[in-house]
């Protein structure tokens, strides 16, 4: 047939195509990515003007409440919020973008991995989080205080996390970045800027109410 209509296999894919594609987004692919960070920005700003309006209803004890608000929700959130917010958290960039790729070429050994997140997650939910509830502690770090009476392991664990995260959110970010770039004409740079800033901006101004929910509407 190639023969005949003097036609190899690529030009005659070509010829046949009854859709013109493109490589990059057009003006209507833009309009759910602009209101995906929109969206993501008005939760933590609506959030944050609700727990403004409810701290002046209740002025004793601002400064504590303040801070049970931001950093741990109130501990008034439901459970299946945090379930879905967990999950999504989970669910990085790197894992879409890596996952495939990580099976594709070593087959499905990464399944097993997801025996050591069951049992992990068991652990956590019915040995550790318990205690730190009880104790009314914002993270796990407050806890070496207590229990070795002692800041500067405190402080040693938690500078630890933050470096570990630090450099993981840096990979995090760069991974939609270079998604998004390769769709658009935006720089890796500036799509990577334009993913913190959003987060950033509805993380300080909800706090971890923001967070979760945030993650719900991604999940």
């Amino acid at each position: 047939l190639t023969k005949s209509i003097n036609l190899n296999i690529r030009e005659l894919l070509e010829k046949t195509k009854l859709v013109q594609t493109t490589e990059k987004l057009q003006w209507l692919d833009w309009i759910p990515v602009a209101l995906f960070f929109i969206i993501s920005v008005a939760i933590g700003v609506f959030l944050g003007w609700k727990q403004k309006r409810d701290e002046e209803k209740n002025r004793d004890n601002l400064d504590d409440q303040n801070a049970q608000n931001l950093l741990s929700g109130g501990r008034v959130m439901k459970g299946w919020p945090v379930s879905l917010s967990v999950t999504a958290a989970c669910m990085s960039a790197v894992t879409i973008l890596g996952l495939p790729v990580e099976m594709y070429t070593y087959g499905t050994m990464y399944y097993w991995s997801f025996f050591t997140y069951f049992f992990v997650a068991c652990i956590v939910a019915f040995i550790f989080l318990p205690v730190i509830y009880d104790l009314n502690l914002t993270n796990a770090y407050e806890y070496f205080q207590l229990r070795f009476e002692s800041v500067f392991l405190e402080k040693l664990a938690s500078t630890s996390f933050l470096v570990t995260n630090l450099i993981y959110m840096g990979i995090v970010t760069y991974a939609p970045a270079l998604a998004l770039s390769q769709l658009s004409t935006i720089r890796v740079v500036d799509a990577a800027a334009l993913t913190a800033i959003t987060c950033t901006l509805y993380t300080f101004i909800g706090g971890l109410k923001a967070v979760i929910w945030v993650d719900v509407f991604q999940a």
